[in-house]
């Protein structure tokens, strides 16, 4: 997953990259963080108007850009997710056992599976927590190890994992935060991991974002509308 990230992200504002692709990941993002200086040194309408979720497509996977203040910036790539899922009876599927209703938990917007005395997995509804159904926050569990590795020297460091339930599939969404972004009138940077920082230049127009990276290649993003799904 780390060669990926980094080289959608090398793809972006460096222009060197060897083919790959994912199936991966998105959801509803984190709390905005302040800069380093306390308070975001937004000073430009043209910065301004950066600010938001911008789609990109790369090998035929939708990446999803959001770019919250001139100082912080996350990554999202989604997709169908089969590991697990909910049946119309309301059993649980988990890596191919299914268990009953009466195996787990839910109560409050909160899911938690307990197998063989030790929590499997723990998640928390986002919203409306009556419904088994919809999208939930991946908290805790021994399935939690699966995406959060204490000795994981990834830079791009995951914030949060989603899982979406549908009643015919389950879709996952990993939210990921990239290191060192910064965004200037005109110009956007970061620090790849193990790289020197790399700048690129952009230009907006509406909903169209374009980024000329330093192979000069132009690669162009669309606006992320208010009633699009992130995932």
């Amino acid at each position: 997953m780390k060669k990926i990230i980094t080289a959608i992200m090398v793809l972006t504002l460096a222009g060197s990259l060897t083919a790959c692709s994912a199936k991966t990941i998105s959801g509803e993002t984190a709390p905005a963080a302040e800069s380093s200086a306390g308070e975001s040194s937004i000073a430009s309408d043209d910065v301004k108007a950066v600010l938001g979720k911008w789609n990109f497509e790369y090998n035929g996977d939708q990446w999803v850009y959001d770019f919250r203040s001139d100082h912080e910036a996350y990554i999202f790539f989604t997709g169908e997710y089969d590991d697990m899922y909910f049946s119309p009876d309301r059993s649980f599927t988990l890596n191919g056992k299914t268990f009953s209703e009466d195996d787990y938990e839910f109560e409050n917007g909160k899911f938690t599976l307990l197998f063989e005395g030790k929590s499997a997995i723990e998640m928390e509804k986002t919203g409306h927590p009556d419904d088994l159904y919809g999208e939930y926050l991946l908290t805790g569990g021994k399935y939690k190890g699966r995406f959060f590795k204490e000795d994981d020297d990834n830079e791009f460091a995951i914030e949060n994992v989603f899982f979406t339930m549908n009643d015919d599939h389950t879709d996952i969404a990993v939210q990921y935060v990239q290191p060192g972004f910064e965004l200037k009138p005109g110009k956007i940077s970061i620090q790849v991991p193990g790289t020197e920082r790399r700048e690129s230049s952009y230009e907006i127009d509406g909903d169209t974002l374009v980024i000329t990276n330093s192979s000069n290649q132009k690669l162009t993003f669309t606006r992320k509308q208010d009633d699009e799904q992130t995932k």
